[in-house]
């Protein structure tokens, strides 16, 4: 962990705890166990560059204690142990205490100096690894509270919670009703203000990018500025998209835009859920072959995932004797759910 570079920008997340109105920064290549209930501390948090399974883990530890620090409280104290930062809680009777081997002072006074009391209302629930180590959990750069709430009732992109998961354009017997309801429960997908879903319509970029981070759990905030001439700071798609960027998980033009507005096509949704999701590729076998579509061809950029789509059971099997895929049709809303909830709960 002494190679990492702790400057300002790399503290991108918060773990947030509402029980103990707290959040913690994070480090962009950071893993966090949060272990309930230890007898020392009324709440005990463990980060390093490592999964942390087991309490012990983590080289670093945030606890907030009822214990006496007097003379202690704002110092950084060195000692045969290692280094322990203590900051009093705001009652006065509580302190948090970050300690960690000596030579991690640096990210143990961030941490001690960063900690934030009365956190937002989003918080980030996974592991964090750096993006180029990312395979199993993908959250880097600027995760953390986001420009806005994505479980208010109305959200930034216009988009409204439905009553109960129920949308009055999709029928109890129609192929999207069940996952359509499981996903909106999990706050993933949303109707429109007029309480519809609109199952036809398609689906752009920005949005579909959108959906996955909430599959994903990732909130990034606000950057200071945008990351395309089309992609401007102060959008409701900017923190997604430059996040996104950042990460590598998908890129622009070479005009310099991202056409956030642009519909998605089949394949490049394919493309999205693998990379965002974080899943292994599977071509291994090949469905795909199996129905010889006449308009998809081994040697286009696609086929890795729209072959790993086939043989996971994502993709949706074509109609009966169809000789025809449209790789670049755009993808709908009612796709979209469909393909999403299959790879979350395949």
């Amino acid at each position: 962990m002494t190679d990492q570079n702790y400057d300002d920008e790399n503290w991108a997340y918060e773990y947030c705890n509402s029980d103990f109105d707290v959040c913690i920064p994070l480090h962009r290549n950071f893993w966090y166990g949060v272990f309930p209930g230890v007898s020392d501390a009324l709440f005990h948090i463990e980060l390093g560059t490592k999964q942390i399974e087991e309490r012990g883990d983590g080289p670093i530890t945030v606890r907030i204690r009822a214990a006496s620090y007097t003379g202690r409280e704002g110092k950084v104290i060195n000692n045969a142990d290692g280094t322990i930062s203590v900051r009093v809680v705001r009652d006065g009777a509580t302190h948090f205490v970050v300690e960690g081997p000596e030579e991690l002072e640096v990210p143990i006074v961030y941490l001690s100096r960063a900690l934030r009391e009365e956190p937002e209302s989003v918080m980030v629930s996974e592991p964090v690894l750096s993006p180029d180590e990312a395979s199993n959990h993908d959250i880097s750069d600027d995760a953390t509270e986001g420009n806005q709430d994505m479980n208010d009732e109305k959200t930034s992109t216009g988009e409204t919670s439905p009553p109960a998961g129920i949308f009055p354009d999709v029928p109890d017997s129609s192929v999207l009703y069940l996952p359509l309801i499981r996903l909106s429960k999990l706050d993933i997908t949303q109707g429109n203000p007029d309480g519809r879903f609109h199952p036809e319509r398609d689906l752009n970029r920005a949005e579909f990018l959108t959906l996955l981070y909430r599959a994903k759990e990732i909130y990034p905030r606000q950057p200071r500025r945008g990351c395309y001439k089309d992609v401007l700071a102060g959008e409701w798609y900017t923190p997604v998209i430059c996040h996104a960027t950042r990460v590598e998980y998908v890129g622009g033009y070479p005009d310099s835009l991202f056409r956030p507005e642009a519909a998605v096509s089949r394949v490049e949704a394919f493309k999205m859920i693998y990379t965002v999701l974080g899943l292994d590729l599977n071509t291994n076998s090949n469905r795909l072959r199996e129905f010889d579509f006449e308009d998809v061809h081994i040697d286009q950029w696609y086929i890795p995932f729209l072959a790993s789509a086939f043989n996971d059971g994502i993709a949706l099997d074509p109609k009966e004797d169809s000789l025809l895929f449209h790789p670049g049709e755009h993808i709908s809303r009612e796709e979209a759910v469909l393909i999403l909830h299959n790879a979350l709960f395949r």
